[in-house]
This record gives structure tokens, sequence and C-alpha cells, in this order.
């Protein structure tokens, strides 16, 4: 007699997406908006029109703006802050000295303005003269320029009180 034996499901493996994620977020810091946009080239010559670079964009309530990178490698996820924008001036310690604080101010980009270019591309202006121009594939570029002013309107009304 020859039993032939049932044969054994093949057992799929699933890749875990493991994030390496350091810590980005301050203590009780919220996301307020979020989307994957193209970090767009300001000026670019026509032979490099596809060198548009695939972010996550991330406003927060401290208020913060986060350009962040995600590569993946093999089943691993890893995450880079690319750029960190502020909407007011860090507090001032009583202690450092005036020039500690001058240059303390320069290590951070501050929000100056944003601009709609079109219902995809928006344009942040950042204190020493950098500027930095996003695509919103989803078409939301006027959405997060109405959600940046009101991040920049509400730290200017907190700075002042």
């Amino acid at each position: 007699m020859n039993e032939t034996k049932p044969k054994k499901k093949k057992k799929m493996k699933m890749k875990i997406i493991k994030q390496k994620r350091p810590e980005m977020f301050l203590p009780n810091e919220l996301m307020i908006y979020s989307s994957t946009v193209y970090e767009k080239p300001i000026k670019k010559p026509n032979f490099l029109i596809n060198l548009n670079k695939k972010r996550q964009l991330v406003l927060t309530n401290f208020p913060r703006l986060l350009c962040i990178k995600e590569e993946k490698n093999h089943s691993i996820t890893n995450v880079k802050l690319k750029i960190e924008i502020l909407f007011k001036s860090l507090p001032k310690d009583e202690h450092q000295e005036q020039n500690q604080i001058n240059q303390n101010e320069e290590d951070f980009l501050l929000f100056k303005s944003v601009e709609l270019e079109n219902c995809k591309t928006f344009s942040i202006h950042t204190s020493l003269s950098k500027v930095f121009r996003f695509e919103d594939p989803s078409e939301c570029a006027e959405r997060w320029t109405d959600e940046l002013n009101l991040a920049f309107k509400n730290a200017q009304q907190q700075q002042q009180s």
C-alpha cells in the first residue's frame, strides 16, 4: 500500500517593515497635517527635469515643519530628517551670552512666508534667504499654504503673549 501524504502548503513569507525612526517628535508633539510631496529644485536646467525628490512633509503643533526622507533597504525603512523649519524663535536662556544666542538662532531655519504657485506647487521662504519648493501630487498645495499660514499666525500670537 502506497499512502500519499497530503502536500504541505508553503507558508508565505511576509516582509515585516521595521522603522528606524529617530526621535523626531518632541514629547507631547502632535502631527497637524502630513502628505507625500516632491521637493523640487528652485532653478533647474531642462536636462534635469526629473530631479524631484520624494519626501514626507509633516506639520506639527510645536509648530515645526519637518521634511523627512524615507529610504527602504531590504525590509527596513530608514527615516532621515532632511529639513526642519521652526515657526517661532526658540526661547532665550537668561544665562546664555549674546553671541551664543545669535549663533543658536543661525542653526535653525525660521519660517518667513509661503507662496502658492499653482494647485500642486508651493514655495516656503525661510530665514537666511532659503527657499524650498514642493509639489503635492494630490493637488493640495492650497491646503498646505493655508495650514502653514495658520501655524505661523498662531506661533506669532503665542510669542507675543
